[in-house]
C-alpha cells in the first residue's frame, strides 16, 4: 500500500519514486514532442488538422508537465529543473541485439549502417550508376534499402556510386 503523503503549507505533495519515473517519462515526451515537432510539419499539413493537432499535442504537454510540477515542493523544484534541464529523451528499440520477433530481428541502426558502408565499399567499387538505375537494377542497392530504416536522399547518383 502506497505510504500517505502530507501536503506542505503551499498544498504541494512530495513526489514518490514511481510519479518521480512517470514524471521524468512525461518530461522526456515534452521534450521530444518540442524538439521534434518542426520535422514533422510538411507531413502533418497533408493529414487534415494534423498540423493543428500536432501543435495542440505539444501546447497541452507542455501545459500538463507546468502544472504537474506546480504540485511539487518548492524545495524540490529546484533540484529537479536541474536534473531535468541536463536529461535528454530517446527512444530504442526494446530488446537486444538479435533478438527475433516474427521473422524479424532487431539489430541497432549504426550497426546495419556499418554493415551496409563495408558491403557497398567492395560491391560498388568502380560503379557509376544513377539512383534511378540503382534502384531497378543493383541487388547490393535494394538490400541496403530494405534494411536501413530510411529512405536515400534523391542525389541523381547512386549513394553507393564511388566518386
Amino acid at each position: 500500500m502506497a505510504e500517505y503523503r502530507q501536503a506542505d503549507s503551499d498544498g504541494r505533495i512530495p513526489l514518490s519514486y514511481k510519479e518521480y519515473t512517470a514524471l521524468r517519462a512525461i518530461f522526456g515526451a515534452v521534450n521530444a514532442l518540442e524538439q521534434y515537432h518542426d520535422v514533422l510539419h510538411r507531413r502533418c499539413e497533408g493529414i487534415p488538422y494534423g498540423w493543428r493537432d500536432l501543435r495542440c499535442l505539444v501546447r497541452l504537454s507542455e501545459i500538463l508537465l507546468e502544472k504537474i510540477l506546480r504540485t511539487i515542493p518548492r524545495k524540490r523544484l529546484l533540484a529537479l529543473k536541474t536534473e531535468l534541464d541536463n536529461t535528454i529523451c530517446e527512444v530504442k528499440v526494446k530488446g537486444v541485439t538479435g533478438e527475433r520477433h516474427d521473422e524479424c530481428i532487431y539489430v541497432p541502426t549504426q550497426s546495419i549502417v556499418n554493415l551496409a558502408q563495408a558491403a557497398t565499399a567492395v560491391q560498388c567499387f568502380g560503379c557509376s550508376r544513377t539512383q534511378e538505375d540503382a534502384r531497378r537494377h543493383c541487388q547490393t542497392y535494394k538490400d541496403v534499402q530494405a534494411i536501413l530504416p530510411y529512405e536515400f536522399d534523391e542525389c541523381g547518383r547512386c549513394p553507393f556510386a564511388e566518386g
